[in-house]
């Protein structure tokens, strides 16, 4: 399958300690193949610690609740950044689909550990 991105926007902080940080980008993702196209918000994710770090969040969109369809759990080695890409994005939990009014994608309940 051959997805691309598009139009991407700058990354926007949206959480950061010392430890970890997290930002989000809107992209609208082509996916030529089947001629359809969709607003996500992609997550990147930093661990800037040097342990092994445990993050977790749901991604509920508008009128959504928790629940554990939309529970995420990623854990990141020191060092390491994971970002959402398009070519990857039907079951990617740093994919986001955007909603038409949205400025930002929910990340809620949003918790870290280290490991």
């Amino acid at each position: 399958m051959s997805v691309k991105a598009f139009a991407p926007s700058q990354w926007v902080q949206l959480k950061e300690s010392s430890a970890f940080s997290v930002s989000f980008r809107r992209l609208r993702c082509k996916d030529e193949q089947n001629g359809v196209s969709f607003s996500f918000y992609a997550i990147r994710l930093e661990n800037k610690s040097n342990q092994k770090i445990n993050l977790q969040w749901y991604n509920a969109g508008e009128g959504e609740g928790q629940s554990d369809e939309n529970y995420v759990s990623l854990i990141l080695q020191p060092g390491e950044v994971k970002e959402g890409l398009c070519d990857a994005y039907a079951a990617n939990p740093l994919m986001v689909l955007a909603q038409s009014q949205s400025t930002q994608p929910v990340l809620s309940d949003f918790k870290f550990y280290l490991l």
